[in-house]
């Protein structure tokens, strides 16, 4: 789901859902329509692995992991991983380039940094778990055959480092909220130490921290990061579900 203007976006394979403004007669319904000309996306919604809204409110990049094991789930480009931007005034879907954004799920634009920041989806300590940025190509940038200049979040004394291990079998997922002026907070969900004691037992971890620009133009955590958990029960039915925290900024 992403935000454009006053529309919500959600993606409800095969089609792109729209939430407009509250409307202005309470008799009126509110709920998720499609736009009745716009075209199908040329992907399997479920292969969508990131995606970011332009700094120009009109534009999103949506990017698509393919496996070549099933080729049939991301026509028509095959087992191809890919990115397509999506035009909410000409409602146009048009194929970028055969590369995806280096993000997890959302990322955000961020003006001060000029860029979009997010979760870094690469595997391995080089990956998961970090925050990472990528440059904002130009929306009308047509193909591209290489992905935007992307790198890791690093702290001052502590070099690149994680803010969650992934790996961990007590991780169960994790969202990054944009604050404003390069403030975010990451929020993660784990499984207590003796999960067996307490089967029905969260526990949500907290991490608020700044983003800057150091001299040689590496990316820097800013300042000291504030850290705080809690834990909670859930109810039987969502027991199973492992999703990454549904979390936003007011």
């Amino acid at each position: 789901m992403a935000s454009m203007g006053d529309r919500l976006l959600a993606f409800v394979y095969p089609f792109l859902e729209v939430l407009g403004p509250e409307p202005p007669h309470t008799k009126e319904s509110w709920s998720w329509t499609g736009i009745d000309d716009e075209p199908m996306p040329p992907f399997n919604s479920s292969r969508v692995s990131s995606y970011a809204v332009h700094p120009d409110g009109r534009t999103i990049f949506v990017s698509v992991k393919c496996y070549k094991l099933n080729p049939g789930l991301c026509p028509p480009y095959g087992d191809r991983s890919s990115t397509f931007t999506f035009d909410m005034e000409s409602h146009k879907w048009t194929h970028v380039g055969d590369w995806i954004l280096p993000f997890r799920g959302r990322a955000y634009y961020d003006h001060v940094l000029d860029a979009w920041v997010g979760l870094c989806s690469y595997k391995g300590k080089a990956g998961h778990g970090h925050v990472c940025c990528c440059d904002v190509p130009p929306a009308a940038a047509g193909s591209m055959t290489t992905m935007p200049v992307w790198k890791l979040a690093v702290f001052r004394r502590f070099g690149v480092q994680r803010f969650f291990d992934d790996s961990s079998k007590r991780h169960l997922g994790a969202t990054l909220v944009y604050m404003d002026n390069s403030r975010f907070c990451l929020v993660e969900s784990v499984m207590p130490k003796y999960d067996d004691f307490y089967p029905r037992l969260r526990v949500v971890k907290m991490a608020s921290f700044m983003l800057k620009y150091g001299k040689e133009g590496e990316l820097r955590v800013s300042g000291r990061c504030t850290y705080a958990s809690m834990a909670y029960r859930i109810p039987h039915k969502h027991m199973d579900v492992e999703l990454n925290p549904v979390a936003f900024w007011m």
